[in-house]
């Protein structure tokens, strides 16, 4: 799948906003609900499956990936990592 210049930007603009609020000690589904009321219409599809995947129990990078192929598999490998040694905060942030 190819990303366009803009397409890669609203994504890194998404990781950062999640970011920062993570890093604020808000839980993953209400980060991922506010980010939603922000996102573009190409992102609110694909978290609103995320976030139904969440609340069914599934883990972040779990729900990421029933999106489909909305994120790369390098994105969803470095998130699942990240998810797993506690630093996802971090991680959003590169």
């Amino acid at each position: 799948m190819t990303f366009t210049p803009g397409q890669l930007a609203a994504r890194g603009d998404f990781y950062f906003q999640l970011a920062n609020l993570v890093t604020a000690g808000v839980p993953i589904i209400q980060a991922l609900e506010m980010a939603r009321r922000h996102a573009s219409r190409s992102l609110r599809g694909p978290l609103d499956t995320a976030l139904a995947r969440l609340s069914g129990g599934a883990t972040f990078a779990e729900a990421l990936q029933a999106t489909g192929t909305w994120l790369p598999s390098f994105d969803l490998a470095v998130i699942s990592a990240s998810e797993q040694s506690g630093r996802l905060d971090r991680t959003l942030k590169m």
